[in-house]
This record gives C-alpha cells, structure tokens and sequence, in this order.
C-alpha cells in the first residue's frame, strides 16, 4: 500500500499577498506604459518636469491599474468590491487615515484646542466631551 500525502493549504495571507502583488505591478506597468509607449509623458522626462496634468494622468493611470486588479479579485473571490479595493496592507490603513484626518478638525474645534504652532496644549486632564458636544460641520 503506497502512503499518501496531504496536500498543504494556501493560507488566505498568502493569497491576498499574491493579489496585493498583482495589483501593484498593474499600477507600475500602467505607469510606465504612460511614458513608454508614447503615451502623455514624454520619455525620459525628469520627475521634477512634471506638470499637474502630468502628475494627475500618472495618478489616475497608476489607481486605475490598482483598482481594476482588486475589482478583479472581488469578482474572482465573491467579496465586495469595495472592500477589495480598500485592502492595502498599509498601517495606518489609507481608508483609516482619511477618516481621522476628516474627524480632527472637528474634534479641535469642539475641544477648544489652539491648533497654531505657537498655541500651547491644554492638559488632557482638561479635557471632557459632554454629551451636548457636536460634531457636527458647521
């Protein structure tokens, strides 16, 4: 009787890896395929040349590349779009980031902190949120 071997498992870490990957050699070959092939950046154009519309077809190019492998995950594995496209692998986590970066100023407002560079820091102990305090934009 000849013995049979077990057949290991991908972990769900490496396969994520694996598309994470993908997704950023789309976004490179998309890139360069802006500049190489004739497309809106000359090549050989020094990065320190480039213009905002430039920047903004490399951006739009090199998002597009990203977006476009992870919509193909999220079809390929049944998940949600957007959650595809939102898994980076980066900490702080992007989506995290833009949340807080949206939240803060509001929260100084209504904490009464002096955000200037010459504005001293009240002590935490200071601090307190009552339930009447808002969020909310002015």
């Amino acid at each position: 009787m000849r013995a049979t071997r077990k057949v290991g498992h991908v972990s769900l870490a490496a396969i994520e890896d694996a598309w994470r990957r993908r997704a950023t050699d789309a976004a490179i070959a998309a890139a360069r395929k802006i500049v190489n092939s004739g497309g809106s950046i000359p090549p050989g154009t020094p990065i320190g040349r480039l213009g905002d519309g430039e920047w903004g077809w490399l951006v739009a190019t090199i998002l597009f590349g990203w977006i476009s492998t992870r919509a193909e995950q999220a079809t390929a594995e049944q998940i949600d779009t957007e959650l595809a496209v939102r898994m980076t692998g980066l900490d702080p986590d992007p989506w995290d980031a833009g949340a807080v970066a949206s939240i803060l100023p509001q929260l100084a407002a209504a904490l009464d902190i002096d955000r200037s560079p010459s504005g001293r820091a009240r002590p935490w102990s200071s601090f307190s949120l009552s339930p009447s305090a808002s969020f909310a934009k002015p």
